[in-house]
């Protein structure tokens, strides 16, 4: 019985997560987490909730309709004939999709400074003054 409300408590997350990303909200899964029931120490590590097959199972149509999105749109990047308004279009959107599909995988969507090793920092810092 435990088991199978897990399983719901996951679909449960997976459902949120979904909602959150189609709106453009920002995804806290933590938050999600604990909301449908997990305690305290599940919500601060939420890829145990992630590796569930019903999290999964749950995100994996999602994820392939996002991913779908995201090679048309790449594919029609490559025509030749896309007026700069178009290609304008495309791009904006080829964004989004993607920064949907990294959450919707769980994926981060930006890289931040304070989480690179100090030879990381450094490296980009020097990339971006040679600018």
């Amino acid at each position: 019985m435990k088991r199978n409300r897990i399983s719901e408590n996951a679909k449960a997350v997976a459902e949120d997560v979904k909602l959150k990303v189609i709106k453009g909200e920002k995804v806290v899964m933590g938050k999600i987490i604990k909301k449908h029931g997990y305690s305290d120490g599940i919500s601060k590590q939420p890829i145990r909730v992630r590796k569930t097959k019903s999290y999964q199972n749950e995100m994996k149509p999602f994820v392939e309709k996002l991913r779908s999105e995201v090679n048309r749109i790449a594919d029609e990047l490559e025509k030749k004939d896309l007026s700069l308004e178009r290609y304008k279009d495309l791009t904006d959107s080829l964004d989004k999709l993607n920064k949907n599909l990294q959450l919707a995988e769980g994926k981060p969507t930006e890289i931040t400074k304070h989480k690179l090793s100090k030879e990381e920092r450094e490296k980009i810092d020097n990339l971006l003054n040679d600018e």
